[in-house]
């Protein structure tokens, strides 16, 4: 994983255009409902900061015997719970319409790298220092079309720098954080947050260098991510220190 742990605000609206469900949410987690009618439901999303998310989804249909209706459809934790870590399932984009095969890792759902985006792991060896976009293209998966948690040519306990232009730059009081925004790749900017009040230290257009480690996310799975994106996902989005990542 690229971007950074923070967390998006997700709503389920029913085919009355009410509002059934939302839930703060951050990477891997969910919101489940059960949908007691049919038709149209909608599923959006709201957050607080630039980041760039895929969003999936779980359709669980009960098809049980029952002669009396209204019959019974299990919640989306009832089904899931059947599963455990380590087990692969099938999960659908919501942008795309597409399915992928993922793991589930602690209640969350990891896309699974194709094997041809494993197989380009020992290409690009020699390359150590990224922009954002960069970094990311790295765990394209071509033939999936989509980000994976693995990047081509690095491997867990590579260290890599990532130096690339300020393209925006702010301070949360409430949060008591600074958010340095990147072009990432795509196009879009992306903000990282770093603790305290950084704005009289950095501006746009300046560039800035980071060091960082490539971690194991999770011990099942070809996952990895960042020692500063890990940093995050350990401490509930709690932003870390700038020193111990600046280069």
């Amino acid at each position: 994983m690229v971007n950074w742990a923070s967390k998006i605000s997700v709503i389920i609206t029913n085919p009355s255009n009410t509002d059934v469900r939302s839930r703060s949410v951050t990477h891997n987690q969910h919101t489940y409902y059960k949908g007691g009618r049919n038709g149209t439901y909608t599923v959006k999303y709201a957050q607080r900061s630039k980041q760039s998310w895929d969003i999936w989804l779980r359709l669980f249909h009960w098809t049980g015997s029952c002669s009396i209706p209204p019959c019974p459809i299990p919640t989306g934790a009832e089904t899931a719970a059947e599963l455990k870590d380590g087990d692969v399932t099938t999960i659908t984009n919501l942008e795309t319409n597409k399915e992928y095969k993922a793991m589930q890792i602690e209640g969350g759902f990891y896309v699974l790298p194709s094997k041809s985006h494993l197989a380009n792991n020992t290409a690009f060896k020699d390359e150590k220092t990224f922009t954002l976009s960069s970094l990311q293209n790295r765990a394209f998966d071509t033939e999936l079309g989509v980000l994976v948690r693995n990047f081509k040519g690095l491997s867990i306990g590579d260290k890599i720098t990532l130096e690339d232009e300020i393209k925006l730059i702010r301070y949360d009081k409430d949060l008591d954080e600074t958010f340095f925004g990147f072009e990432e790749f795509g196009g879009t900017i992306t903000e990282w947050p770093f603790n305290g009040d950084l704005t009289s230290e950095f501006t746009v257009g300046e560039k800035v260098a980071f060091k960082f480690e490539i971690v194991k996310e999770h011990s099942d799975g070809p996952f990895e991510t960042l020692d500063y994106i890990k940093y995050g996902l350990d401490n509930n989005g709690k932003a870390p220190k700038i020193d111990k990542f600046l280069k």
